[in-house]
């Protein structure tokens, strides 16, 4: 019996999917190579590294690769359990996901998310922008996170800082729509 469960594959409902580049030595010479990471979340909060594939690229094919690992291995992950997945907004990644696994929903990670509303906008307005993401990012639930968007479009963002009001309403790829 203890056994059967060992093999039985994780029901973890989140995934938190992400690459780096490293450089990495190959027949004498240094390569600039992707780190692909899958963590698993479980119920409770506990994380857990599930996969770190060192790859050329983290194209569709790469991260497909990791993910059927990953879901095909023993002790992986059952595909049923997951129901968000976050991670950056990179193209290869979101196919992959979508093909291997088509029903968890996708989360862009707050902190690249930051990152593309910080290049929407001038250099001197990112830390106003990060400041008012973070606001709406810390809101308790999603109707407050909606208010405090929509609140800081109106008396800030439109006006002072040039860029951002496309950012706050979602009229772009770096919208609010994922709250």
């Amino acid at each position: 019996m203890a056994e059967e469960a060992f093999t039985e594959a994780l029901p973890l409902p989140y995934l938190v999917c992400d690459a780096r580049y490293e450089h990495v030595r190959d027949d004498g010479r240094i390569e600039n190579e992707a780190v692909l990471v899958v963590m698993g979340v479980d119920e409770e909060g506990y994380r857990e590294i599930l996969s770190v594939a060192v790859v050329p690229t983290e194209e569709e094919a790469s991260w497909g690769e990791a993910l059927d690992d990953l879901l095909e291995r023993e002790r992986g992950v059952d595909p049923e359990t997951v129901r968000l997945v976050v991670s950056d907004h990179h193209r290869g990644l979101r196919a992959a996901l979508a093909r291997y696994l088509p029903r968890a929903q996708w989360q862009w990670c707050q902190v690249h998310y930051q990152r593309a509303a910080g290049a929407k906008v001038p250099c001197k307005a990112r830390a106003e922008v990060h400041a008012g993401l973070r606001d709406v990012f810390q809101a308790p639930d999603r109707a407050t996170a909606l208010r405090r968007a929509q609140e800081w479009q109106k008396e800030e963002v439109e006006e002072a800082v040039p860029g951002a009001g496309e950012v706050a309403r979602g009229d772009d790829r770096v919208g609010l729509d994922g709250l």
